[in-house]
């Protein structure tokens, strides 16, 4: 499962550059059969794969430091703060100490996986992986759009002073990249809100985990 995780999270967006890099090779250098066929065999391979974990860990984190920083504030498909605010009862009734007045989104992220872990471990654990599940798929994504950015950025300045035709290049080359990022910027957002609903509704299940309880009990 960690694997699976890892591969998610970073060797994804590394394999997204790498294969970018492809695509410019094969579109403004002299294509070589050969060269392709030697950079296919089984130990290339694996070096591509633990480069694009590097890659991936590295992108990882610019996307960590976006994500926080940029993106809550243009962005309301997946708001923590929110949440705290929709659910200000119960955690003034759980935590009675705990304000949740003038938090950022980190801390609302805290504070509710807190509230979860230490009030209803059991009963959350279904929900809890699903969620972890989709928060990687999330950070992948993430990672990806990044990379991306980043490929095509230096491909751009590739192909400013390397073809005849700049111009028209770029042209192509920006409109491939932009279709793509756009596509994954777009099951991104879907995304989000898929992860937002889920904590969301999970506080209309409380009432169901205490009676459950009682009933044990």
């Amino acid at each position: 499962m960690e694997e699976a995780k890892r591969f998610i999270r970073f060797v994804i967006p590394g394999l997204a550059l790498i294969f970018q890099i492809i695509i410019l090779y094969l579109m403004y250098w002299n294509f070589d059969i050969g060269k392709i066929e030697k950079f296919l065999t089984l130990n290339i391979a694996a070096g591509v794969f633990l480069i694009s974990g590097i890659i991936g860990y590295i992108f990882s984190s610019l996307y960590f430091l976006l994500h926080w920083n940029v993106y809550f504030r243009i962005s309301s498909k997946l708001n923590y703060i929110k949440i705290l605010e929709e659910n200000n009862k119960i955690f003034k009734v759980k935590f009675k100490k705990v304000k949740i007045d003038k938090i950022d989104q980190k801390e609302a992220w805290v504070l509710i996986n807190v509230f979860w872990k230490t009030l209803y471990p059991n009963e959350i654990e279904t929900i809890d992986k699903q969620s972890g599940f989709l928060c990687n798929m999330l950070n992948s994504l993430g990672t990806t759009i990044v990379t991306l950015f980043f490929g095509w950025l230096l491909g751009s300045l590739y192909l400013l002073f390397n073809t005849c035709h700049p111009g028209i290049s770029i042209l192509w080359y920006t409109f491939g990249n932009f279709m793509v990022i756009l596509i994954i910027s777009i099951n991104y957002q879907i995304l989000a809100h898929i992860i937002h609903t889920m904590f969301a509704r999970a506080f209309d299940l409380i009432p169901f985990f205490e009676e459950k309880r009682s009933g044990i009990s």
